[in-house]
């Protein structure tokens, strides 16, 4: 590939000669040829002759990069999706594995390895990755119950009992997800892709809220890569069950759409949104005698963007917002949150066990939700509406290939116009991480 470059170079040299790329094209190649070691004019001819086609020209230019500067992780990345495109997958894979060699930040780790995965699906258009969680948590405020037992009750004051109130209990965790991608071979690349996902949480005193949930969705993804811009499409059908008490909470079913890309591919920078549409339909019982009041339905969007300052720090923002209908209107909702994640890789400060770099993380988030009437039970002349802010520092260190230890610390505050449902809750988490 390199030759090919070289050769170019000798045509375009040649006066009056110019290549079948355009003006931009040769004047970038005339830059590079003047100051063959100014990395940044010689990584500005490799996005030109990137976008115009020539990708063994960009190979060319980024391979010359790294005679003068081999640790450039960011331009082994670069060459490894240029091999790819060409077909080249046993020499994409070695640039992939370079760049993971410089250990970068766990969010790009996972993207390269991503894309590593997306290269041996070429033989095997089957292919499963996922992930799950295990571990302890202690909550200050299980039950999420008022500290106070002065509470509204048909628009008075009344008393509420001391079982009801502020109960701290701690809770095993489990948590997975699994993803199937199947690659029907088309032109251009459709993948169905199934993702199920599922939450269990055992309480050691307060069994009332063991809490299960299952979700799962399934629909053809799209993919939109050009020249200048790797992105995808899916439309998608979804089912959730959540169950509480070991009783079925609600059943829900419907469909939705998400899209996103990559608009840094130096950085793997990328943002998505998704939309959708589910009936919830509660199940009541006993314990909960008033349940299909809820059933209605959900309407509901989210996106993300993640933005990286350096090799070790990246930004994401996170931001939802729904609307779930319901039978009677005292049970229907709007609402809307916004959360800011902050991660930092830093060195391993344990020598003696070198499994890659530590990750700190801080994230603070915001929560707004407001029901259309107000309950006749609780108070018949107040709205309800509640604001949750949340702050929380986590830790994650890797301890072998695919297997980190988590350590979060969370604080929640709600306030409400009804002081019935006001409540902080300090919660601690630790457990295992196992990726594949």
């Amino acid at each position: 590939m390199f030759a090919l470059s070289v050769l170019g170079a000798v045509m375009i040299s040649q006066p009056g000669v110019a290549s079948e790329y355009g003006a931009d094209y040769d004047a970038a190649f005339s830059a590079m040829l003047a100051s063959p070691t100014d990395l940044d004019i010689t990584f500005d001819y490799a996005e030109i002759a990137l976008f115009v086609g020539d990708y063994e020209g960009a190979i060319g230019a980024l391979e010359r990069m790294l005679i003068y500067n081999p640790d450039l992780p960011r331009i082994h990345v670069e060459l490894a999706r240029l091999y790819a495109r060409l077909g080249s997958a046993e020499v994409a894979e070695r640039y992939y594995n370079s760049a993971l060699s410089y250990n970068p930040p766990y969010d790009i780790r996972n993207i390269i390895e991503g894309e590593i995965a997306a290269l041996r699906a070429a033989d095997n258009p089957s292919q499963f990755t996922g992930s799950f969680f295990g571990g302890l948590r202690y909550q200050s405020n299980a039950n999420a119950g008022p500290s106070s037992s002065r509470i509204r009750l048909g628009g008075g004051n009344a008393t509420l009992s001391d079982q009801f109130l502020k109960d701290e209990d701690g809770s095993v965790i489990l948590a997975g997800s699994l993803t199937h991608r199947y690659d029907l071979g088309w032109d251009p690349t459709v993948v169905m892709v199934t993702r199920a996902n599922s939450y269990l949480s055992r309480q050691f005193d307060l069994n009332q809220i063991d809490t299960l949930v299952l979700g799962v969705t399934t629909g053809p993804e799209l993919a939109l890569n050009d020249i200048d811009y790797i992105g995808w499409g899916r439309p998608y059908l979804q089912g959730q069950l959540v169950t509480l008490q070991n009783q079925v909470y609600y059943g829900a079913y419907g469909a939705g759409l998400e899209f996103g890309g990559i608009y840094d591919e130096r950085t793997s920078d990328s943002w998505t949104l998704n939309f959708g549409v589910l009936y919830k339909e509660f199940e009541s019982s006993n314990a909960f005698p008033t349940l299909d009041d809820r059933d209605g339905i959900n309407l509901h969007g989210d996106g993300e963007v993640h933005y990286t300052f350096d090799k070790a720090t990246r930004l994401s923002l996170y931001g939802q917002a729904q609307y779930q209908g319901a039978d009677e209107d005292f049970e229907a909702y709007v609402d809307a949150g916004v959360t800011a994640r902050l991660v930092h890789g830093f060195e391993n400060p344990l020598e003696a066990f070198d499994t890659g770099p530590w990750y700190a993380s801080a994230s603070a988030g915001l929560n707004i939700r407001r029901y259309d009437d107000p309950d006749p039970v609780i108070d018949p002349n107040k709205h309800r509406k509640d604001v949750d802010y949340t702050l929380s520092l986590g830790l994650a260190v890797p301890i072998a290939d695919g297997l980190t230890a988590v350590l979060e610390g969370r604080q929640q505050w709600r306030q409400s116009s009804i002081r019935n449902f006001e409540f902080n809750d300090t919660s601690v988490l630790t457990g295992l991480s196992y990726r594949f």
